[in-house]
């Protein structure tokens, strides 16, 4: 994933936790890309941890996951206009996501 968006232009960074990256957070970031299912913590919390920090990734948060979506999750999601790739998706799906996220 890294190495897709790297090869487009895209400055990355990544984390290993939840909580690494929110510590990684600042007004630099313009967007994250996440795992909606992380170990040890909810991904909408992680979420909206991260939007309470850096308001403006409210829009610009990208959620992929293999398994399907809680219908508690996906109301949520659509509540603020959350995106989410499934797994498998192509080179163009990420980027597609990725520009539409960023605006």
């Amino acid at each position: 994933l890294r190495g897709r968006l790297e090869q487009e232009g895209y400055r990355t960074r990544s984390a290993a936790s939840a909580e690494e990256a929110l510590g990684k957070l600042n007004g630099e970031v313009q967007m994250v890309i996440s795992d909606l299912h992380l170990p040890g913590v909810d991904g909408l919390v992680f979420y909206r941890e991260a939007v309470s920090r850096v308001p403006v990734l409210k829009r610009r948060f990208l959620f992929i996951t293999a398994g399907a979506i809680p219908e508690a999750e996906r109301r949520a999601l659509d509540l603020d206009q959350g995106r989410v790739l499934q797994k498998p998706f192509t080179r163009q799906q990420l980027l597609e996501a990725v520009r539409e996220a960023l605006g």
